[in-house]
């Protein structure tokens, strides 16, 4: 069944083809276990690193969306459990975030991503990349009840505070 097949390779037998894997954590991300899910975000991610090693693009992506859908099956279920590989994935890819993984972030990140998203917000000229972070960053200070004293708010002050002044709540939308 699907959700052997995710079971499996969150266990490490990670089969060939990440779209068969992505089509199991559709139909049955919301019923496995978070950790399998957790553990699968770890196996996938050391996956796309040796297909980058190898140089075959279009396969990294393919893993790096099965890593989104995780994520996504993820955030569905209010589980902040693999926050922290969200905010890596954020600060190394900037704009080529994939757009699942924007979207957990919106659903669950809490304050520890928010510098990592102005930074990106900061490096990018993409201004529907950048618009989707300013969505972000909003909705985890109002969810989150961040204010200016907040010591990760004072680290983007200190780091980027023309993205800071851009991505505050109540900001001119750019």
């Amino acid at each position: 069944s699907g959700a052997a097949v995710l079971i499996a390779a969150a266990d490490g037998d990670l089969p060939d083809d990440p779209e068969t894997l992505r089509l199991a954590v559709v139909a049955h991300g919301a019923t496995v276990a978070l950790t399998s899910l957790h553990r699968l975000i770890e196996r996938t991610r050391a996956r796309e690193g040796r297909e980058d090693v190898a140089g075959d693009h279009g396969r990294l992506e393919a893993w790096r969306v099965l890593r989104a859908t995780v994520h996504q099956a993820l955030a569905g279920r209010g589980s902040r459990l693999a926050v922290y590989d969200l905010r890596e994935t954020l600060a190394v890819l900037g704009a080529q975030t994939p757009v699942g993984m924007l979207s957990a972030l919106q659903q669950v990140a809490d304050a520890s991503v928010l510098d990592a998203v102005a930074e990106a917000y900061a490096d990018s000229d993409d201004a529907w990349f950048r618009g989707q972070l300013a969505t972000i960053f909003r909705e985890i200070v109002g969810r989150d009840g961040v204010t200016r004293r907040h010591a990760v708010i004072r680290k983007v002050a200190t780091r980027a505070p023309a993205a800071l002044a851009a991505l505050w709540p109540g900001a001119a939308r750019q």
